[in-house]
């Protein structure tokens, strides 16, 4: 079963970011690419490539990742390490 959604202009999925040595890494990776990545947890949403505002997530539990539409899947497969399956 996926945990990967589609709106009106994203696609989301669940990842899962262990420590802070994967939320370097994730935001490394993030950094690569032009287009904009979001994290949500609870009512908070941050910049994917912010270190510090993945910092304020609880990452306790999975956090959804949010892309455009037109780049989703080339991210998820580049993230997929993180993404809860």
């Amino acid at each position: 079963m996926s945990n990967t959604k589609v709106g009106n202009d994203k696609k989301t999925t669940l990842i899962k970011l262990k420590n802070l040595d994967e939320i370097r890494e994730f935001a490394a990776l993030a950094v690569e690419h032009d287009y904009i990545i979001t994290l949500h947890s609870g009512n908070f949403s941050v910049n994917g490539k912010s270190v510090m505002g993945l910092l304020s997530l609880d990452f306790s539990s999975p956090v959804t990742l949010a892309v455009d539409k037109a780049y989703a899947d080339e991210f998820f497969a580049e993230a997929e390490k993180f993404v809860v399956k």
